[in-house]
C-alpha cells in the first residue's frame, strides 16, 4: 500500500491523516472501509501489471472482443439450426424417421460388439449373403 499512496502523492507522515480521514469519509458515505481496502489491493495489483490509463482501453478491447465472441456464437447458432434443418428435410425426403435412426444406431452398436462392422455396407451384405449361404 505505501507504494500506491506515494504515487498518488501522500507523503509518509500524512500517511495516518488521510487513513482516518479516509475511513470517516467512507462511513459517511455508508461504504464498508474493508471493501473499499479490498478495491484499492487490486488496483494496487493492476497497477503493477498494467499503467492505470491503459485500464479503459484494456475494458474497451475486452468488451469489443466479447461482442465479436457474442456474434460469432450467435451465426454458429443459426448455422446449427439450419443445419438441424437441413437434416430433418433430408430424413422426411427420404421418409426415415428419428426412431428408425434409433434402430439403426442400437444395430450398429450390437453388431460392434461382435466385430461386425456397418461402415462399407456393401461389404456388410456381402458377408451377411455368405453367412446366409454357410448356413
Amino acid at each position: 500500500m505505501p507504494g500506491l499512496m506515494k504515487n498518488l502523492g501522500i507523503e509518509e507522515n500524512d500517511f495516518d491523516e488521510f487513513i482516518s480521514g479516509t475511513y470517516k469519509f467512507l462511513k459517511q458515505l455508508a461504504v464498508d472501509p474493508k471493501k473499499m481496502a479490498y478495491c484499492i489491493k487490486q488496483m494496487e495489483d493492476l497497477a503493477s501489471t498494467m499503467p492505470i490509463k491503459q485500464i479503459p482501453q484494456y475494458i474497451s478491447e475486452l468488451d469489443a472482443k466479447k461482442k465479436q465472441l457474442v456474434q460469432e456464437i450467435e451465426e454458429l447458432d443459426l448455422a446449427k439450426l439450419k443445419t438441424q434443418a437441413k437434416m430433418l428435410t433430408a430424413l422426411d425426403k427420404a421418409n426415415v424417421t428419428q426412431r428408425d435412426l434409433e434402430k439403426y444406431c442400437e444395430l450398429r452398436d450390437a453388431l460392434g460388439e461382435f466385430a461386425v462392422f456397418t461402415d462399407d455396407p456393401v461389404a456388410f451384405l456381402k458377408s451377411m449373403t455368405e453367412s446366409r449361404k454357410k448356413g
